[in-house]
């Protein structure tokens, strides 16, 4: 009887153990790009939360780990601690060392500027007359990029975003161009009101680029094939949840509970978003 009980009690440990591990895990790089990506931000940022709410549907707990970028690519690419990585553009060179699932974000890239000065532009041409800075690293669309290496732009690269729009209020550049929400995630953060109150934006887009996760192909092709399909379901559920559209452009999207989401699930959404606190420039006639 006794011997019974201790095989009793061994199953259920056994048991216990087997029902944690049944979930699985995937182990993805990860870096510092608030709003949407990082270690001291909510739920690790909006793009986090999206791949994490993603692969949760079915059934994948996904373990990130934070590095400078470069690190978090390299060990990434490796496929040995780590199978991927998120969130990246589409580079051929990148292609090479990774599968690309589908995208995550779309963001578009507008020049800050300060209130007074005055800035309209249509064409990569325009911005020639500008003290333009850019962070080093970044790709700013192939005509921009172009332009620049031809050195038909005075383009001033920078190691942070927060530099190029301290520099815009200083008025040592004219124009920087950002993401809007990764602008006012980063006005909250790093100043004052005053300097807030002095910023705007053109509206017009200089670039528009699509995220996404990616598989280090150092890991084997069945697994890659089996947590991109697992991904793409997710995903798919996922938006039918909170809508496509506020997937590929979070906060610039109503978000209502019309797509099944609870009301605490919609505030949880909406409080990932930055507080809009620069305003777009209104375009002029000769626009």
């Amino acid at each position: 009887m006794k011997l019974l009980k201790r095989l009793s009690t061994i199953l259920v440990i056994v048991g216990g153990s087997y029902n944690c591990f049944a979930t699985e895990v995937i182990r993805l790089t990860n870096g510092e790009w608030p709003p949407y990506l990082g270690k001291n931000v909510s739920h690790y940022g909006i793009s986090s939360y999206i791949v994490t709410q993603a692969f949760a549907l079915v059934g994948v707990k996904v373990v990130y780990g934070f590095f400078p970028w470069k690190r978090a690519f390299e060990a990434a690419s490796i496929g040995k601690n780590w199978d991927g990585s998120v969130i990246w553009i589409r580079r051929p060179e990148r292609e090479k060392l990774f599968d690309y699932g589908p995208a995550i974000l779309e963001q578009e890239k507008v020049f800050f500027h300060l209130k007074d000065t005055p800035f309209s532009w249509q064409t990569v041409d325009d911005l020639k007359h500008f003290q333009i800075g850019g962070t080093i690293g970044y790709t700013y669309g192939e005509s921009f990029d172009n332009a620049e290496k031809k050195g038909l732009l005075n383009v001033r690269r920078l190691v942070q975003d927060k530099q190029g729009l301290g520099m815009v209020l200083e008025k040592r550049l004219d124009i920087f161009p950002l993401e809007i929400d990764v602008a006012n995630s980063l006005l909250a953060k790093e100043f004052q009101p005053q300097q807030i109150q002095q910023l705007t934006y053109y509206p017009k887009p200089l670039t528009r680029l699509n995220y996404h996760f990616i598989l280090s192909k150092n890991i084997s092709k069945q697994k890659r094939q089996h947590f991109l399909q697992l991904f793409n379901n997710g995903l798919n559920q996922l938006k039918q949840r909170i809508g496509e559209q506020w997937v590929l452009h979070p906060c610039s999207t109503p978000l209502t509970g019309n797509h099944g989401l609870t009301k605490e699930e919609v505030e949880l959404y909406q409080s990932l978003c930055p507080s809009k606190l620069v305003q777009p420039s209104q375009p002029t006639s000769l626009d």
